[in-house]
């Protein structure tokens, strides 16, 4: 059932199958034996079943031996693990099974690591997505190669293949009765939501496949069409949609960058409607807060506490974070967003470090009038993320010299005295 593409992917490479004992795991070995393609066998023990369990295990030691395979096994007291961890028998399962996958994979070198899953499971696991208001990535279903270690070669073959293939081979293989059993949310949807749905449209399954295709081919296309304003928001952590202000698509634009951040739908709409307010609402996401407000969105970055202490010119300007550079001549142009310092008035030791409640600086310009950094920020409508993130600089008399990215006092300014020009980007 293999293609000649997937033949050529198997060529050369360290194979592992994981394999449950049941027809599909079976099968997908049988294949492999039948193309005399090497491989390893991994199976998990989750001790769930009793007997039935220990005879999973036993039977795969037998077809391991009878066909000169590696088999790894691994047990694991699930029902106890999943107590401590407070989650399901399901979850606490796949988490189990795969971090033991992982670590194999390290330590034997695996290539890849081969899974059974077929066409009728990735309908279920759409479906399954689907009900909990998953986006474009969670409803393009499983991957066929995930993490470039896991292979699914089997994502394009039906059930019904795979059961007319063990039969015509006479596949020896394990039953598992608690397939059957509804407790588990699969299951549940396997046994007795699909069959009623079947009955309004034959085709449900079918049509759960493409609804997955058409999502990753949405996705594709938005990954080919945003790929500039994209790099932005993963070097900047700021995002602006004001251009996409008045457009239908909004939310699907919000949705794919911040798809596997958002806690659940309603969020999304929180968000979508956050966007077009002039006062700023924070969102707490999966690993990160974010500030949204007249359709821009920033990732909060928590302040860093930690100071930086230059103690002459020659570690400032070796400072690669600030891109320094020296000149001796008063530019004609000068860039916005980059300091302009007058080295002979700097006194060292310079400190760098976050902006802190009541900070005052003397800003060029102002005549030697103080001026609040709340104040400045106000003014250029700085956002609570701009906030935290933003430093300045102050010299050895302890008063703030420029504040980074956007102003100096006067202090520091150039005059027609100057000879060497700091510049700091």
């Amino acid at each position: 059932m293999f293609t000649k593409s997937q033949l050529d992917f198997f060529a050369n490479k360290k194979l592992a199958l994981a394999c449950s004992g049941g027809i599909d795991s079976m099968v997908l070995a049988d294949c492999l034996i039948k193309h005399k393609i090497k491989f390893s066998l991994i199976h998990c023990n989750f001790q769930l079943r009793g007997e039935a369990s220990e005879g999973d295990e036993s039977f795969l030691n037998s077809y391991a031996e009878k066909n000169k395979l590696t088999l790894f096994v691994r047990r694991f007291d699930t029902r106890e693990s999943a107590e401590i961890n407070g989650t399901s028998i399901e979850m606490e399962a796949r988490e189990l099974r795969y971090s033991f996958f992982n670590g194999l994979h390290n330590q034997e070198n695996f290539d890849l690591i081969l899974l059974a899953h077929h066409l009728n499971d990735q309908a279920e696991t759409i479906f399954m997505r689907l009900i909990k208001g998953a986006g474009l990535t969670g409803l393009s279903g499983m991957k066929v190669l995930r993490d470039d270690i896991y292979y699914r070669p089997f994502l394009e073959v039906s059930k019904e293949t795979i059961l007319t293939y063990a039969k015509e081979n006479k596949i020896e293989f394990r039953e598992d009765a608690s397939n059957k059993e509804t407790i588990y949310q699969r299951n549940k949807i396997r046994n007795q939501i699909f069959p009623i749905i079947e009955e309004i449209n034959p085709s449900f399954k079918n049509a759960l496949i493409h609804l997955g295709n058409l999502s990753t081919q949405t996705k594709s296309l938005l990954d080919d069409l945003s790929n500039s304003w994209l790099e932005n928001w993963y070097n900047s952590g700021k995002l602006d949609l004001k251009y996409y202000s008045d457009k239908t698509y909004l939310p699907l634009l919000v949705s794919y960058v911040f798809d596997k951040e958002i806690l659940h739908k309603d969020q999304l709409e929180d968000i979508v409607t956050a966007l077009a307010s002039k006062e700023s609402k924070i969102f707490t996401l999966r690993s990160f807060d974010i500030e949204v407000k007249d359709f821009i969105i920033a990732k909060m970055i928590e302040s860093n506490s930690t100071a930086i202490t230059y103690i002459s010119f020659n570690e400032i300007s070796s400072d690669a974070n600030l891109k320094t550079e020296l000149i001796d001549t008063s530019p004609k142009i000068f860039i916005q967003g980059s300091l302009y310092l007058d080295i002979d008035k700097l006194k060292f030791p310079i400190l760098l470090r976050p902006l802190k409640t009541g900070d005052k600086i003397k800003p060029y310009g102002m005549q030697g009038q103080s001026k609040k950094l709340s104040d400045i920020a106000q003014e250029l409508n700085w956002s609570r993320s701009e906030k935290l993130s933003n430093k300045v600089f102050l010299d050895s008399d302890n008063e703030i010299i420029a504040i980074l990215g956007y102003r100096i006092s006067e202090k520091v300014k150039l005059d027609s005295n100057t000879k060497h020009i700091l510049i700091v980007n």
